[in-house]
């Protein structure tokens, strides 16, 4: 069954909900199996943040082939992973990819560190990403100057989510057909570590 962006936001709405409540479904190893064995279907692209405490298929409920995953610092969207969005959406009919950033996030904690101490040098790569962030995190300073720390980093995590669903059509032609002709869906998300519960945006 192929679902529609609706439904299947309300099955991973559904998913996250079984998840921070507790009601989590194990499953088994026989079932897993047979669906490695076969051709994955996910209904579902799922842009993430690499954090070690984020895991996509569990904050959802989801199983084996049930999500396609790809995880990055900061759940920044460079070419490789629009690249890994694009294939997934054009190869599996997939109708919702999600930008999933989250609280307590160590790229958008580094980006604030490095926009308020210029001189601080990092290794190059990781200086990409926060480059990447650094707008976003700019922003979100200048319209709330008088905002404590705590509450700059909690705004910037979100925007950040929300821009990047901006960036996946500027950046992507394909994706930016799909959504203009109703067959793709794009949303921000941001899990709380404190409640386990995923709030999306518009």
């Amino acid at each position: 069954m192929r679902y529609t962006a609706e439904q299947t936001l309300d099955i991973l709405v559904e998913g996250n909900r079984k998840f921070s409540s507790g009601e989590i479904a194990v499953q088994r190893f026989e079932d897993a199996h047979q669906i490695m064995m076969a051709d994955q279907k996910p209904m579902a692209v799922i842009l993430s943040c690499s954090d070690s405490r984020v895991l996509p298929e569990q904050i959802f409920s989801q199983g084996f082939g049930d999500v396609f995953v790809i995880r990055v610092a900061g759940n920044i969207a460079k070419p490789s992973q629009i690249g890994s969005i694009e294939y997934a959406v054009k190869q599996y009919e997939i109708p919702l990819v999600v930008v999933l950033g989250h609280s307590d996030c160590g790229a958008i904690a580094s980006t604030i560190d490095v926009c308020r101490n210029p001189s601080k040098v990092l290794p190059e790569n990781l200086q990409q990403i926060v480059d990447d962030i650094k707008p976003t995190v700019i922003d979100v300073y200048e319209n709330n100057k008088t905002a404590e720390l705590v509450e700059i980093a909690k705004l910037a995590i979100q925007e950040n989510a929300k821009n990047i669903v901006i960036e996946l059509c500027e950046n992507s032609s394909f994706l930016k057909q799909r959504v203009e002709d109703g067959e793709l869906k794009i949303v921000a998300a941001k899990f709380s570590m404190d409640t386990a519960i995923v709030e999306f945006f518009d």
